[in-house]
């Protein structure tokens, strides 16, 4: 994919966990991802927009989020929870999971994940779980493609205006 005009093999890309000193990018690319893909996310633009410029920067400094970026520009992200009490403290779950749509198609998807796993499995993660909207046919391809498979079903798990959807729950071990 080319972006702003620069050629693929000059591009320069990376995936690195978000600070406070993010927040701006991290809340650009957040309300996008609510607003484009609502039926995607447990939460919803309206609810995360009136979020203050503070919350936004203490949220990256209390949680483990990462951001993929093109030449400076974040045009992907994940958030990575880890269990603290001690007996599902090998666990974690992928959540948050969103990929502009100029940079989709492009492995983006594939590499966050991926690295998500990884650093997953170096803080000690066993088992990696997430919960996706089981009509995001993409997602779903993406995430076996990364190694999860389907344990479960929420029927009517999330609701947008009078529309229901189930939720597939996805675990990979690590």
């Amino acid at each position: 994919m080319e972006e702003d005009g620069i050629p693929n093999h000059l591009q320069i890309s990376m995936i690195r966990k978000l600070t406070k000193n993010d927040w701006q990018e991290w809340r650009e690319i957040r309300l996008e991802a609510l607003k484009k893909s609502p039926d995607s996310f447990l939460s919803s633009f309206e609810e995360e927009a009136k979020t203050s410029d503070n919350t936004w920067a203490e949220q990256l400094e209390n949680s483990i989020k990462f951001g993929y970026f093109i030449n400076a520009k974040i045009v992907g992200c994940c958030g990575l929870s880890v269990e603290k009490a001690t007996k599902i403290s090998h666990t974690g779950t992928l959540w948050g999971m969103y990929v502009k749509n100029e940079a989709r198609a492009g492995g983006v998807g594939l590499a966050l994940v991926n690295f998500t796993k990884n650093y997953a499995k170096k803080s000690q993660v066993k088992h990696l779980y997430l919960g996706c909207n089981a009509e995001n046919h993409n997602a779903v391809k993406l995430y076996k493609k990364c190694g999860f498979k389907v344990y479960g079903t929420r029927p009517d798990y999330t609701k947008i205006g009078s529309k229901f959807y189930d939720d597939l729950l996805m675990m990979c071990e690590l």
